[in-house]
């Protein structure tokens, strides 16, 4: 067997000196501790960041919450609004629809002044610019498929004195009866 050594002549081995070691590890542990330290200082400005965040958007999902809430009681409102509507219209009767009659029959340059009704008969006063407007509107009335009669009730139709003298205007007074 052949047997080679790389050592020199002294076979004694020498010892390592940590000590000029030493220096450099503690360097190198600062060094880690700083970048630790300046790592957590970042991560704990992100995570204020983030809780700022999150508590912004927390104040504005209550004000949401509150304005949902409101929105909720008026829809509620809506709600029992429409129901009474609808009942209103399931009950309306005859009265509405002798209103609603009355006034969409009515001509241009006319308007009313007064309706009362006494049992089956409506008293109707109201102005006009023409006579051929209340001739109109009684007509229109007199075609409805509830009226009986429709004539001039008391003074009927009158002509008021009106300080411009380009201008006429007629006061009229209409009685109709209903059917039964």
């Amino acid at each position: 067997m052949i047997e080679i050594n790389l050592l020199k002549k002294d076979k004694t081995r020498r010892k390592i000196d940590f000590s000029s070691y030493l220096g450099g590890a503690i360097v190198v542990f600062v060094a880690l501790l700083i970048v630790e330290v300046a790592f957590l200082a970042y991560y704990t400005m992100n995570l204020n960041s983030q809780y700022n965040s999150l508590s912004t958007t927390r104040d504005k999902l209550r004000s949401v919450e509150r304005e949902v809430k409101r929105i909720r009681a008026k829809l509620k409102e809506v709600r029992v609004m429409t129901a009474t509507i609808k009942k209103l219209g399931q009950n309306r009767g005859m009265a509405y629809r002798i209103l609603k009659d009355v006034a969409d029959l009515m001509p241009d340059g006319l308007w009313l002044v007064r309706l009362t009704k006494r049992d089956n008969v409506l008293f109707i006063e109201g102005k006009s610019f023409t006579t051929e407007a209340v001739a109109e509107y009684m007509t229109n009335l007199g075609n409805l498929k509830y009226v009986a009669n429709v004539r001039f009730n008391g003074s009927g139709l009158v002509r008021l004195q009106v300080p411009k003298k380009s201008v006429n205007v007629y006061k009229f007074y209409i009685k109709v009866t209903l059917k039964v």
